[in-house]
C-alpha cells in the first residue's frame, strides 16, 4: 500500500513552537551560567536552528574540564591556571574566544586581556570574540552588554552594560605593550608560534620578561591568570613557573598556581575515571609498536584514535611527544637514547687510560642562569671513553672555577684540556695561567671553535655514546642529574653536561691517529734512487739523439 503522508495541524505546529520557544527561554537562562551551554546555543545545528537542543556543538569530557576550570577562574576560586592539552581539542575555543564572551556577558564591568605570541593573530581571536558578542543569539542571553560603538577594532573592545561603560576587552601580541590598561583576568594562550620559537633560548626569555614586565603589572591582589601552551621546551612558561626541577624555581609561587597537563593518549587511572574513558590494552600491532602493551585510552576518540596518534608518533617522536602529550622530551630520549647510556661500577674502571679534560664555563648574560661543568676522561686502548666521577658541576666565580681547574690537572694529567675558545681567550685564560705557573701544574689547553649550534658540536659525543663506546660513573652523585639531561637534550632548561660532553667528542675527533705506512708503489721511480739516475741517464741520451738528427737534417 502507498506511504500515507501526515501533516500537522496549525495548532500542532502552534503548540510544538511553544514548546520549542519555552526550552529555548531555559536554555539562555542555564546558558547564563553554564559556558558549554552557552557554547551550544551559539552553534545551532543548521538542520533545526530553533531547537535548543540540538547543536553543532558536540560536548566532550575534556571540554567540561576545561569549562569547569574556566568556571572556576571567573569564580576567583582557582586564580592562577595554567594547562597543557593536545593540538585542535578546543583549548583556544573554550578559553580564550567563547570563554571570554561568556566572562564579559556574566561581569560586564571586568576588564580582560587576551595574549598570544603574535598580533595578528591577536586580532583574530579578537574578530571572533566580537562576532560572539554582537550576534544575536549573544543578545539573548545578555541582553544589554555591548560593544562600544567608539572602539570597534579587533584588537581593543569597550564594553557597554545597559547603557554604560563598563569593562573592556584587549588582545595583544607576545611583547606588546597594555600601559594603562588594567586586567581583572589575563589569559596567554600559545605564547610560543612553534616549535622553533618554543626552542630559542632568545624567545623564551623575552616570554618571562614580558611576563614580569607587562603581563604581571597589569594585575591586582584580585586579577586571575590563565596559561596554556604546547610544552616545546622545558624552559617555557610553564615550566618556568610550575616545574620544581627548574633553575629558577621559586616554591612559594609555584604554590600558587593549579597546573594540569591533559594527554592525547591517557595511562593514569585517575585521569581515565574523570574523563570517564576504559582504560583497555591495545590489539593495533601499530599503536602496540608505538605506545606500548599497557592499558590505554585516547582522549578524543572519534576525532583522534589511537591509531591516527601512533602514526603522528611515528613521524616525528619528539614533536608528538611536545604536542600531544605535554612533555618536551620523550621519556625514552631524543638526541641522546636511553640505550646509548652505559654505566660502570667503581671496581670496573680500566687502569691504563688515556687522560684528557673539558670545560664548559657559564661566563655570559646568556648563560647567567647555567653552571660551571667540567672533568676528566680516561681513553682506552680501544678508543672506549671512560667519564671520572669526580666531575666539577656548580655555579661560582672565575676564581674558584680556575682553581677547581687546577686541581683537576693536578690529578689526573690530561694530555690536553679542551674548552670553548671564547671562555679561554676572553675570559679565564690569563687567570689560569698565571694559577698554573703559581701552583706549577700545567696542562696545554685547545680551544674549540664557537661557531657551531649545539647539536651539531653534540654530534661527535653522540656518534660514540650510540657505539656504546662512552662510560658513566654509576656510583657518582652528579649522574641521575646528568642523565636526565641527557634523555631531555635539546628540549631541557640546560646543557651544561652535554656541553662538557661535546668538548670531549670534537676533541677526540681532532685528535689525528698514526697512519699506517702507505704501501710502496714499484712502478713509482723516487728521486735520488738508481733507479732515478739510470732513468735521467737515458732521458739525456735519447735528448743527444735528437738533437744531433735535427742538424742532420
Amino acid at each position: 500500500m502507498p506511504e500515507v503522508k501526515t501533516f500537522e495541524t496549525p495548532v500542532e505546529i502552534a503548540a510544538k513552537a511553544q514548546i520549542l520557544a519555552a526550552k529555548r527561554k531555559l536554555k539562555i537562562i542555564q546558558a547564563r551560567d553554564d559556558l558549554l551551554t552557552f557554547i551550544q546555543l551559539l552553534m545551532p545545528d543548521p538542520d533545526a536552528p530553533d531547537d535548543p537542543d540540538r547543536s553543532q556543538y558536540q560536548i566532550e569530557p575534556h571540554h567540561r574540564m576545561l569549562a569547569e576550570a574556566v568556571d572556576q577562574v571567573h569564580a576567583r576560586v582557582i586564580k592562577w591556571f595554567a594547562l597543557a592539552i593536545p593540538p585542535q581539542h578546543g583549548k583556544s575555543f573554550i578559553l580564550s574566544r567563547m570563554g571570554v564572551a561568556w566572562k564579559i556577558g556574566k561581569n560586564p564591568g571586568r576588564h580582560i586581556i587576551v595574549g598570544t605570541y603574535g598580533s595578528d593573530f591577536a586580532k583574530e581571536i579578537g574578530d571572533h570574540v566580537r562576532d560572539i558578542v554582537r550576534s544575536p543569539i549573544y543578545q539573548q542571553i545578555f541582553p544589554g552588554v555591548e560593544i562600544a560603538r567608539d572602539t570597534q577594532s579587533k584588537s581593543d573592545m569597550k564594553i557597554i552594560a545597559h547603557g554604560r561603560v563598563g569593562g573592556s576587552i584587549r588582545f595583544r601580541g607576545r611583547g606588546e605593550s597594555t600601559t594603562g590598561r588594567p586586567a581583572d583576568d589575563f589569559i596567554i594562550d600559545d605564547p610560543y608560534k612553534d616549535k622553533q620559537e618554543g626552542d630559542s633560548d632568545l624567545v623564551r626569555k623575552e616570554c618571562r620578561d614580558w611576563y614580569s614586565a607587562v603581563v604581571f603589572s597589569r594585575l591586582n591582589v584580585r586579577s586571575t591568570v590563565i596559561i596554556v601552551h604546547t610544552r616545546w621546551n622545558e624552559d617555557d612558561l610553564i615550566g618556568w613557573i610550575c616545574d620544581p626541577e627548574h633553575p629558577d624555581h621559586d616554591p612559594d609561587k609555584a604554590a600558587r598556581w593549579t597546573y594540569i597537563n591533559i594527554a592525547a593518549v591517557v595511562r593514569d587511572p585517575e585521569m581515565a575515571k574523570i574523563l570517564d574513558l576504559k582504560l583497555e590494552p591495545p590489539t593495533d600491532p601499530h599503536v602496540v609498536r608505538a605506545f606500548g602493551t599497557g592499558p590505554a585510552a585516547a582522549l578524543w576518540d572519534d576525532r583522534f584514535p589511537l591509531e591516527h596518534l601512533a602514526e603522528a608518533y611515528e613521524n616525528d617522536k619528539s614533536i608528538f611527544t611536545a604536542l600531544y602529550m605535554g612533555r618536551p622530551s620523550p621519556e625514552e630520549g631524543d638526541f641522546f637514547k636511553v640505550g646509548m647510556l652505559r654505566e660502570y661500577k667503581a671496581e670496573d674502571l680500566p687502569e691504563n687510560l688515556t687522560p684528557y679534560a673539558a670545560s664548559d664555563h657559564a661566563l655570559t648574560t646568556r648563560q647567567d642562569r647555567d653552571a660551571n661543568c667540567f672533568g676528566c676522561v680516561g681513553v682506552d686502548e680501544r678508543g672506549e671513553v671512560w667519564i671520572y666521577h669526580d666531575l666539577v658541576w656548580d655555579r661560582f666565580e672565575t676564581d674558584v672555577a680556575v682553581d677547581e681547574m687546577i686541581e683537576l690537572m693536578r690529578r689526573h694529567r690530561p694530555h690536553v684540556w679542551w674548552a670553548e675558545r671564547d671562555h679561554i681567550s676572553k675570559a679565564i685564560g690569563p687567570f689560569m695561567r698565571t694559577r698554573m705557573r703559581e701552583e706549577g701544574v700545567f696542562c696545554y689547553v685547545e680551544e674549540s671553535p664557537a661557531n657551531k649550534d649545539h647539536k651539531t658540536r653534540a654530534r661527535g659525543i653522540q656518534g660514540r655514546m650510540a657505539m656504546g663506546m662512552v662510560h658513566f660513573p654509576a656510583f657518582a652523585p652528579w649522574w641521575p642529574a646528568a642523565r636526565n639531561e641527557l634523555l631531555k637534550f635539546p628540549n631541557g632548561r640546560n646543557d651544561d653536561f652535554v656541553s662538557f660532553l661535546s668538548h670531549i667528542g670534537m676533541g677526540l675527533d681532532r685528535l689525528a691517529p698514526a697512519r699506517k705506512p702507505k704501501k710502496r708503489d714499484d712502478n713509482v721511480i723516487r728521486i735520488g734512487s738508481i733507479e732515478w739516475v739510470k732513468a735521467t741517464a737515458n732521458v739525456e741520451r735519447r735528448e743527444e739523439k735528437r738533437l744531433k738528427a735535427r742538424r742532420g737534417m
